[in-house]
């Protein structure tokens, strides 16, 4: 665990929710169909999610106050509880490590997180540490630091 704070925060924010943009993709196939998710994270095991509309300013909820724990009777199934209902989900680890879930039928879901690398497309990836986000308007052009 990184003990550095600076390295430790997904980027800069200054009085607003810390959202994670992730990205989904339906199915493996090349040119497959890509969704955007924004997760808004409470604690270590409780989080929110939306679907962000940066031209109309807005944010509809998809999953609000969800908690996710691993069932206690059934390591295979992961319970995700919100205010009004419970939902147990089914998972499967590969051998390259890919997280695998299934519906209550037993079918494989379609979606799953890309590689940064495959989702990039161009090979030009950038990391967390390359840019900071702020919601505020504007343009930073200096910012003076000195060490302490």
């Amino acid at each position: 665990m990184i003990a550095d704070p600076w390295r430790q925060a997904d980027n800069f924010r200054v009085n607003a929710p810390a959202l994670r943009k992730v990205m989904l993709q339906h199915g493996s196939e090349e040119g497959a169909e890509m969704s955007t998710v924004h997760v808004q994270y409470h604690s270590t095991d409780r989080f929110s999610v939306f679907n962000v509309d940066a031209v109309a300013d807005t944010r509809e909820v998809i999953l609000d106050q969800a908690e996710i724990l691993v069932n206690p009777e059934n390591n295979d199934e992961l319970i995700i509880r919100t205010e009004d209902q419970q939902i147990k989900l089914p998972f499967l680890v590969d051998g390259q490590g890919n997280v695998n879930f299934f519906d209550l039928e037993g079918q494989p879901l379609g979606y799953h997180v890309p590689s940064v690398a495959t989702a990039g497309g161009d090979g030009d990836v950038m990391s967390k540490a390359d840019f900071v986000k702020s919601p505020m308007p504007g343009t930073v052009v200096k910012c003076y630091v000195k060490v302490g």
